[in-house]
């Protein structure tokens, strides 16, 4: 009865995971930032990154 349960749920689980987390690798192809700091003081920070997924094929 545990066995079934335990399998029920973990199929579950792999019915539900988004697919992104199961690519084989990552890496981050480009990153840049911006950062204007204003006369009163206050920072604007804008930043972006681009990212590269291999492994899973949909």
């Amino acid at each position: 009865m545990k066995k079934r349960l335990s399998l029920s749920l973990l199929l579950l689980l792999l019915l539900f995971m988004p697919l992104s987390a199961l690519a084989v690798s990552c890496k981050i192809t480009a990153y840049t930032k911006d950062i204007r700091v204003q006369t009163d003081g206050a920072a604007l920070v804008q930043e972006a990154v681009r990212y590269a997924f291999d492994g899973l094929t949909v």
